[in-house]
C-alpha cells in the first residue's frame, strides 16, 4: 500500500491538449511507492524545497510520485528517484525539470516553432549517451526544457548556483553546454514567448 502525503489537499493529474492554458493547481499529492528509508527522505528533502522555493507557476502536474527504481520521468505520472538525497539543488532541478515537460505541453504551438528554429539552428545534435536525449527529436525537445529547467533555477536560486548545478550533471551534457552557453538558444526560445520570465 502506497503512503501518501498531501500537501494541502488531495487532487487528480490531468494532461492538458496542445495549445491549452490553465490556472497552476494549489495542492500537490506527493507519495512513495515502496514507503522506503530513501524514498521518505527524498519525499520530505521534495516538500522541504517546496516550501523554501516559490515554484508555483510552473507546476501543472500536482501529482509526484517517488520511485527509488525508476529514472525520473514526467509522464504519465511525474516520477522521481532517490538518487539526489542530501543534494537539494539537483533534487529541486529535476523537480522542475519534469514539470517543464508538462508546462511546455501547453504551449504545443511555440514549441512545434521553437523546435523547427533550434533544429535549423543546429542540424547536428548528438543522440543517445551522455550528451543527447534518446532520439534527435527528444534533443531538440530537451534543449527547450532544459533552458527553461536553468531559467527557473536561476530565478530561484541565482545563476552562479543554477549554472553549477547544472553544469555537473552526467546526463544530456551536450543540451545543457548549449542552453548555457549559446545565446542562440534563448533567443529561439525568447522569439516564441517559451521564457519563464516572460508575462503569461
Amino acid at each position: 500500500m502506497r503512503r501518501a502525503f498531501a500537501l494541502a489537499a488531495l487532487v487528480a493529474a490531468t494532461a492538458l491538449p496542445s495549445g491549452a492554458q490553465e490556472s497552476r493547481p494549489d495542492t500537490m499529492e506527493i507519495y512513495t511507492v515502496h514507503d522506503s528509508d530513501r524514498e521518505r527522505t527524498t519525499l520530505t528533502e521534495l516538500r522541504a524545497l517546496l516550501d523554501e522555493h516559490d515554484v508555483q507557476r510552473w507546476i501543472v502536474t500536482p501529482v509526484v510520485r517517488i520511485d527509488e527504481t525508476q529514472i525520473p520521468h514526467s509522464h504519465p505520472v511525474l516520477t522521481l528517484h532517490s538518487r539526489h538525497n542530501g543534494d537539494s539543488m539537483h533534487l529541486l532541478a529535476t523537480f522542475l525539470h519534469e514539470q517543464f515537460h508538462w508546462w511546455v505541453i501547453e504551449r504545443g504551438d511555440a514549441l512545434d516553432a521553437a523546435r523547427r528554429d533550434l533544429r535549423a539552428a543546429f542540424p547536428d545534435v548528438p543522440v543517445g549517451g551522455s550528451e543527447g536525449a534518446g532520439s534527435t527529436s527528444s534533443t531538440y525537445l530537451h534543449l527547450v526544457v532544459c533552458h527553461l529547467e536553468v531559467q527557473a533555477m536561476t530565478a530561484l536560486v541565482g545563476s552562479e548556483r543554477a549554472r553549477e548545478t547544472l553544469a555537473s550533471t552526467t546526463h544530456y551534457t551536450w543540451i545543457y553546454e548549449q542552453v548555457m552557453n549559446d545565446p542562440r538558444v534563448e533567443e529561439i526560445l525568447r522569439r516564441h514567448g517559451l521564457m519563464v520570465d516572460a508575462p503569461e
